[in-house]
């Protein structure tokens, strides 16, 4: 039986890479393949995060205070103690997971879950670390791919596209939504942090919303730092029951809550996926999201089966969810189209397939990877020299600044 170990980026179920983790653990098996994981730990108290059912398959590796150095050589010793046939890793992580350090022997597939500059950068310099390469989407592979072209003109790089195939719920009657006396659901889950994510944005569409009386819900699934900045700019609605805060769910329970609302919002500034645009739509909620690349551009159909605004574009939000409230015909033609446009294109059932495939012809493959430049490499992220205070009281420190770090969070 082959084995896949994947090296994610935290030992956390907090996002859309773990999520995926689960997805193989819960196909790859069927097509004959072991699947284990490695990841850097953290704290359960600081994210809040339930554990997702497939966890027992996650080692963590060292402890939060660790040092860079530290995890690098854990992460070798993990690897040659299990001896995987293929390593999975992902582009935007910490040096130490990425390939100059992962030892000969197994296959290296890099996967890119996002075409932005830091991703760019580490695949068109350390290109010769992998065996293959894959996208979760087309429109971060189009970046790789021409990003790599500009730097390297005499070279190929080809990447294989494989998107996320999700543990998608089984069909259910499609919801009426025609009844304009009662106000619109809205839903938005995910980190509660305002990089990548936007969810401050809330705060002005739910404003925006109020002063144009759209009558209107707003359930906000999640849990990150800015949940306190969003109970105090939203106390209002909250009392008035506007507006649920209800923290974070198991994965499981998302589509639960899901089949309660009409209408999706993602305020994010850029996505691999988003995941949540792909279960959202797989339970008839309509999307409204921004314009950026990823399944966003794959899915959303501006005016056939949701929206796409601009980044930040607090009135065009608005606009379109007012539009919307005032026209449940134009609300329940989309509905119907929600579901279609997601299954079985981003099930997991197609995913397994797909990606058992590209394993095992990586697998077969004659290795790719040259390492004569991987010390030099390491040696500039990683090096090899101590400072003159000992190592056992450097962690110590560590230690130290880690508990402190950790309960100002909590009282945060």
């Amino acid at each position: 039986m082959p084995k896949l170990l994947v090296n994610l980026p935290y030992a956390a179920g907090i996002g859309g890479i773990e999520s995926w983790f689960g997805d193989l653990c819960a196909v790859l098996p069927k097509y004959g393949w072991r699947v284990e994981a490695l990841g850097i730990p953290v704290s359960k108290k600081r994210y809040n995060w339930k554990q997702p059912s497939y966890w027992s398959s996650v080692s963590v590796i060292g402890k939060p205070w660790w040092s860079v150095r530290d995890f690098a050589d854990g992460l070798r010793r993990e690897i040659i103690q299990r001896q995987p046939d293929i390593v999975l890793t992902f582009a935007y992580d910490a040096p130490l997971i990425s390939g100059p350090n992962i030892p000969p022997g197994p296959k290296v597939i890099e996967a890119v879950h996002l075409g932005m500059k830091p991703e760019i950068d580490r695949i068109t310099s350390w290109y010769c670390y992998f065996d293959a390469m894959l996208a979760v989407s087309e429109g971060t592979r189009v970046a790789i791919e021409e990003a790599f072209k500009n730097i390297h003109p005499n070279q190929q790089l080809p990447i294989q596209l494989i998107r996320y195939g999700l543990r998608l719920p089984p069909a259910t009657p499609i919801p009426s939504r025609l009844d304009s006396s009662q106000p619109l659901r809205l839903i938005w889950f995910g980190r509660i942090k305002q990089e990548i994510k936007r969810v401050l944005d809330l705060i002005e569409i739910c404003r925006g919303l109020r002063s144009r009386k759209i009558a209107f819900k707003l359930t906000v699934l999640g849990e990150g730092k800015e949940m306190l900045k969003l109970q105090t700019e939203l106390s209002e609605e909250i009392a008035q029951e506007i507006v649920f805060l209800p923290g974070a769910v198991a994965a499981e329970e998302v589509f639960a809550h899901l089949t309660h609302h009409d209408i999706f919002l993602s305020t994010s500034d850029y996505e691999g996926g988003p995941r949540t645009l792909i279960e959202a739509m797989s339970c008839h909620v309509v999307p409204i999201v921004t314009d950026i690349d990823g399944y966003c551009r794959e899915v959303v159909n501006p005016g056939e089966n949701g929206f796409r605004v601009p980044v930040g574009d607090i009135t065009a939000f608005v606009d379109h969810i007012a539009a919307l409230s005032s026209d449940r015909q134009k609300l329940q033609l989309m509905t119907e189209k929600c579901r279609d446009s997601v299954y079985p294109k981003f099930a997991v059932e197609r995913m397994g397939e797909e990606i058992d495939h590209y394993l095992r012809q990586v697998l077969t493959a004659a290795p790719k990877r040259q390492l004569k430049l991987a010390a030099q490499d390491l040696s500039i992220h990683l090096p090899n020299h101590r400072p003159w205070l000992p190592n056992p009281i450097r962690k110590a420190m560590r230690w130290a600044a880690y508990k402190l770090n950790l309960l100002s969070g909590m009282e945060a």
